[in-house]
């Protein structure tokens, strides 16, 4: 008979924590033409729709002003930001394929499939994981000196 209130209480108080994690999962931001969020009317190319996966990583789907997907993949929270990070695959406006690759937090890093919009495979990119290690640094150090 006392657990009886006990546990009433104890659901009581886990209620608003549960209600407040149901509305983090999902986040949309508008982009502009470069995928950085914006709130200037005028530039806003993309709406990306974010559904949390395993913390800190969400499933992004990235669409036009039309509501044609553009691109779909894994996006990190840092904390300040969204960054690509994870499984990308980038679309044209007629649905096909226009590239698959992996991003690293933010940069595109390894071997990238490529496809014209006919379908029709073009020469694969390749990007230097090295390259974008040293870029995170140089940002590093530029933001220490601000």
């Amino acid at each position: 008979m006392k657990l009886v209130p006990t546990i009433f209480i104890s659901v009581i108080l886990l209620l608003p924590a549960a209600g407040a994690s149901a509305q983090s999962l999902h986040q949309h931001l508008r982009m502009d033409i470069q995928m950085r969020p914006t709130n200037v009317d005028s530039v806003v190319m993309y709406t990306l729709e974010l559904t949390e996966s395993k913390a800190p990583h969400f499933t992004g789907v990235l669409y036009t002003n039309d509501r044609l997907i553009k691109a779909r993949g894994m996006w990190l929270h840092d904390g300040k930001q969204f960054r690509e990070d994870g499984q990308f695959v980038f679309f044209y406006e007629n649905g096909t394929v226009e590239s698959s690759g992996q991003y690293d937090r933010g940069y595109k890093v390894g071997e990238w499939k490529r496809f014209a919009d006919s379908g029709v495979e073009k020469p694969v990119r390749y990007y230097n994981p090295e390259t974008a290690e040293r870029i995170r640094q140089i940002q590093a150090t530029a933001q220490a000196k601000e």
